[in-house]
């Protein structure tokens, strides 16, 4: 089995869900910042030049607001997606623990709480290349949804249970609170 560590309290290891993964090195609490997910902050105009349209995929950036992603930087590209995950990113790329995590407890976090691809704004800035923002799941836990998506594609109850508690990311809230006002 590979095994890296890094950061003292993570270690890379292969994981279950798909190919490597990010394991607990230490025991997280709920609550606890477990990292800050590091990398090039990026806009869709130049992911558009790097990944031209059905030629090249792009390596899953995480969404930091409209029109900008972030290029996740190795180890932490290697953190799965998981339908029922022990941690979410907050504000920006701040990764938490939303539950306590064990040592030697894979890290994971809810793909669609980071995606909001299906707004106008995102939209018009893609035009033609816009992306596929649905990929299979493969994290085989009770309540696994079986595709990932954008954050409006997600259940109201999935969706209720991490805003009431505000476990995501800003741009995310805020987009939630605007469509909330507007109803």
């Amino acid at each position: 089995m590979e095994k890296t560590q890094f950061k003292k309290y993570l270690e890379l290891k292969t994981s279950s869900i798909q190919g490597k993964g990010v394991f607990a090195a230490k025991n997280f609490k709920k609550g606890e910042k477990i990292c800050i997910m590091e990398g090039k902050a990026v806009t869709i105009p130049k992911l558009k030049i790097m990944y031209p349209k059905k030629k090249t995929k792009i390596l899953d950036p995480l969404q930091i607001s409209n029109t900008n992603y972030l290029l996740l930087k190795k180890p932490y590209i290697y953190i799965n997606h998981s339908c029922a995950p022990n941690s979410t990113i907050i504000k920006r790329n701040k990764l938490v623990a939303i539950k306590n995590i064990k040592i030697g407890e894979e890290i994971t976090y809810d793909y669609s709480l980071t995606i909001l691809e299906n707004n106008k704004k995102n939209i018009e800035a893609w035009g033609s290349q816009y992306p596929e923002s649905k990929m299979k799941c493969n994290c085989s836990s009770k309540i696994c949804r079986k595709i990932i998506g954008d954050f409006t594609e997600l259940p109201k109850a999935v969706k209720d249970k991490y805003v009431k508690n505000k476990l995501m990311q800003d741009l995310i809230i805020k987009y939630h609170q605007k469509i909330k006002n507007e109803r």
